[in-house]
């Protein structure tokens, strides 16, 4: 088992890099002279308008905001689309260091394309941990709307942060454009204004945050709550189709058992008969009855009891398993070949043949509207001592994910109980045999069951 493993959400990641590219090509499409930053700055600087400069201030953090929401999402995108397995566990060190790196690099690319420098500080750092710790405790779920309403939620905070002049020796605030705001500010001494409508506007974003936040919690223990449901659903379900097997298997145990007393009866009387029957041709068509009766006996005992086997050659146990099937299945579809007909197993030949019978019937829901055929080979293994019967058909085949579940009890794509692969594998397996499906979807399924030759030695 690899130590190492890395799975990558392909869709996601294309999502992601659309994004960071379209944070690249935002400050080409979003310019500080659409919005009319230094024009109004000039003006704020000539007349020393405070409410222009506050509505410039706005104006901002808006425009910083919008600029950065994109290569900001698609970084978290990015990261989220890749998943690192450690001793299989997930290990969140990837996305802790992929994620500010991915940022720092846009940051470089939009200086060397526009000559544009934004500062990636400790309060953007503090923004991308906080957002990472939410991912990691499941309260930020892989949603496109969620990771967008908070991170745009968080960006705005921090943004009206960098223009507060008072922050501005923690780290806040060292963009070119916000510093010029401040300075402005600074001429007019108008920095408490500033700081407080700053704020105030920061401390409503927070607010909105912490809302957000709660509402996430709430939305994680809702799902968490119905995924917990739906396993015990599933379980139930589970539960009540073994009892549903039981229940039936134990009817059909009864039922069966209760055919014993008039057979044992039509036995004891066509013996009777044919001891007093005079005519040779009478006396063999009463043998013919009495052994038709002994061998519907021993059918009888081999379902009643599963452990009971006899011998069997192949011809036999799959003439059987034909006849079972062409209850469902047209002659016509099933193309069998046998080159081993005589060479004998031991088994319970009713439980095999219908097994067998059970897996031509898959075969045959698998083509497409009764269109197609069916390959039935039985091979004799002659070093290993082995029969190998293969059940193949060019049917709509199987994707990797169903074919991963066909043993699972309860999965079916007829919508049936889903009791069949499984009562096939068990009963294969029972009699000491193996069994193994290959299938592609659009080409066909292979189901080859192998078991042991019976030998006297």
């Amino acid at each position: 088992m690899n130590r190492f493993r890395l799975e990558c959400n392909r869709s996601m990641l294309v999502r992601g890099c659309l994004m960071v590219l379209l944070g690249v090509l935002c400050p080409l499409l979003m310019t500080t002279e659409n919005l009319g930053i230094y024009a109004d700055l000039q003006s704020v600087l000539l007349s020393g308008d405070v409410s222009l400069l506050l509505w410039l201030a706005l104006r901002l953090v808006f425009l910083n905001s919008l600029r950065a929401i994109p290569h900001y999402l698609g970084a978290f995108m990015i990261s989220d689309s890749l998943t690192l397995y450690v001793g299989g566990r997930r290990s969140f060190s990837l996305n802790i260091l992929l994620t500010p790196s991915l940022i720092l690099l846009v940051y470089n690319v939009i200086y060397w394309i526009y000559h544009i420098h934004y500062d990636f500080s400790w309060p953007a750092m503090l923004l991308v941990m906080f957002v990472l710790f939410l991912s990691y405790i499941h309260l930020l779920s892989s949603q496109f709307f969620n990771k967008l309403l908070l991170l745009s939620t968080l960006l705005f905070m921090v943004q009206c942060l960098d223009v507060a002049p008072s922050l501005t020796p923690y780290g806040f605030g060292r963009g070119e454009i916000s510093r010029d705001v401040k300075v402005a500010a600074h001429i007019y001494r108008v920095e408490p204004v500033l700081d407080q409508f700053i704020l105030a506007i920061c401390f409503s974003f927070l607010f909105c945050v912490f809302v957000q936040v709660l509402l996430l919690a709430k939305d994680y223990r809702l799902r968490k709550a119905e995924a917990k449901q739906a396993a015990v659903e599933q379980e139930l379900h589970q539960t009540q189709l073994q009892a549903l097997r039981l229940r039936s298997f134990s009817e059909v145990q009864f039922l069966v058992h209760d055919l014993k007393s008039p057979l044992t009866t039509m036995q004891g009387l066509v013996s009777l008969s044919a001891m007093m029957e005079q005519d040779p041709r009478i006396s063999e068509y009463l043998e013919r009855i009495s052994d038709a009766t002994t061998n519907m006996n021993e059918m009888i005992s081999e379902i009643l009891y599963e452990e009971r086997k006899s011998e069997v050659p192949t011809g036999e146990l799959l003439n059987t398993a034909l006849a079972n099937a062409a209850i469902h299945i047209p002659p016509d579809i099933i193309r069998y070949t046998n080159d081993c007909p005589g060479r004998p197993v031991l088994c319970n030949r009713v439980r095999l043949a219908r097994a067998i019978a059970n897996t031509l019937d898959n075969a045959y829901q698998a083509l497409r509207s009764g269109e197609g055929h069916i390959d039935l080979t039985v091979e004799g293994l002659t070093e290993q001592h082995r029969i190998r019967i293969t059940v193949l058909d060019n049917g709509i085949g199987m994707t990797d994910e169903e074919l991963s579940r066909i043993w699972d009890p309860g999965f079916s794509r007829s919508k049936s109980t889903g009791l069949g692969m499984s009562f096939i594998r068990q009963v294969v397996e029972a009699h000491g045999g193996t069994i193994r499906v290959q299938s592609r979807k659009g080409l066909g399924t292979a189901v080859t069951i192998e078991l042991e030759e019976y030998t006297h030695g």
